[in-house]
């Protein structure tokens, strides 16, 4: 989504005394600037900026929504309607079915270590799966997906052997292979999108470990610590 669109969007609203539209849309072009601030690109805010904010403040409405009280039906109403409007502006979220069948594509074998369903899991459960998967050597590589990538990836960490790392953009997931030899890798599907999230595992993929001087030295640091509580 690109910034220019919403700010057209929010004219039109006003325009046409929408105020509900007009407030939901205003709010998140205040939210996309300050983000866009804070990550130092305020003349230059790209479009996957602008989902990656539309992601979190739908699932900042979601949230809301669920813990309203039913007894304030009023208050439900709006969150229902702001969340109505945000969800317009919402990117395909990133579906690991598409994932799986890319990797698949370019003839990768891709083992399926669950979940099929989108209802709310234990990711412990699953990262914890795939960290053993990899750390015993059943595969050669881990793809975590959960809402944010963050929690899956504490889980899967947690296995001897394990390196798992969060990214959310191919620069990154290209270093952790190369300087942090990353054995598994996790992301967000509120976070990043599907387009995105193939960039991801193609440049992590085809990235290579460097393996020697000052990266060799404190991966095996980083082992050499985990050894100390895995005995």
């Amino acid at each position: 989504m690109e910034l220019e669109v919403l700010r057209k969007d929010m004219v039109a609203a006003m325009k046409a005394k929408d105020k509900v539209t007009k407030e939901a849309v205003s709010s998140l072009i205040s939210a996309v600037k300050k983000v866009a601030i804070d990550e130092g690109c305020r003349d230059e805010i790209k479009s996957d900026l602008v989902d990656r904010v539309i992601l979190k403040e739908l699932k900042t409405v979601k949230e809301q929504l669920d813990t309203c009280p039913e007894s304030r039906e009023d208050l439900k109403a709006e969150y229902q309607a702001r969340y109505d409007v945000i969800a317009k502006y919402a990117p395909k979220q990133m579906d690991a079915a598409e994932v799986k069948a890319y990797l698949e594509e370019k003839g990768y074998k891709v083992v399926n270590y669950g979940t099929d369903s989108s209802e709310s899991c234990d990711y412990p459960v699953y990262g914890a799966k795939v960290g053993n998967a990899v750390a015993s050597g059943e595969v050669d590589a881990g793809v975590l997906i959960c809402g944010t990538g963050i929690g899956i990836s504490i889980a899967a960490n947690k296995v001897n052997g394990v390196r798992a790392a969060v990214v959310s953009e191919p620069v990154s997931a290209r270093l952790t292979k190369e300087h942090n030899n990353a054995n598994i890798i996790a992301f967000g599907a509120r976070i990043v999108g599907s387009e995105m999230a193939k960039a991801i595992v193609d440049a992590w993929l085809d990235a290579e470990y460097i393996g020697s001087g000052r990266h060799e030295r404190r991966v095996n640091m980083i082992e050499e610590e985990a050894a100390k509580y895995n005995k």
